[in-house]
């Protein structure tokens, strides 16, 4: 019994760090306490952009803040984390006359992190990016092509983490 118990803390424990938007309706997901964004995809369905959000864990991530709205509903999205801090989330508006929504990002900061090998994905309408290992979303910009198609780019980083040693002395 006890390892049945033990499962579903599991099945329950990985359920959470995935996130699926609702349509048409407003929403606020922001990945668990030591996670950032593993992977991300959208899709259009009923006149609505929909999110699907997977999370990983990312040891040693700190507070995390919500920014002002961005992209308000017809405006171009464009985001960029304060430096050091990763995209961890996101909050949306969704307003039903203009079948747009307007954004808000969480971003968290990582301790001792620091960016290197960034480069920026193209601008595509293929609504997925997947990260490697290691990898954070540092910044993404939205547009909107037509009324159904909004191309998409992201910045990619690697993040290392600098480890001090505070036992040792130096003499």
């Amino acid at each position: 019994m006890k390892v049945l118990a033990v499962l579903v803390s599991l099945v329950s424990l990985v359920d959470c760090q995935n996130f699926t938007s609702p349509l048409r309706k407003s929403f606020d997901f922001n990945c668990p306490a030591n996670h950032t964004i593993k992977r991300m995809t959208t899709f259009i369905k009923q006149k609505d952009t929909g999110i699907k959000i997977w999370c990983k864990f990312e040891k040693s991530t700190l507070k995390c803040a919500l920014t002002d709205y961005m992209g308000h509903y017809v405006n171009p999205l464009n985001f960029t984390c304060p430096r050091g801090e990763v995209w961890s989330g996101m909050k949306s508006d969704y307003i039903d006359k203009l079948n747009k929504r307007k954004f808000k990002f969480y971003c968290c900061e990582v301790k001792n992190s620091k960016y290197f090998n960034c480069y920026n994905t193209p601008y595509q309408d293929s609504k997925e990016v997947k990260l490697k290992e290691g990898q954070v979303i540092e910044r993404t910009r939205w547009y909107y092509e037509t009324k159904n198609i909004t191309k998409r780019h992201f910045r990619v980083c690697e993040v290392s983490q600098r480890h001090t040693n505070l036992n040792r002395l130096s003499t």
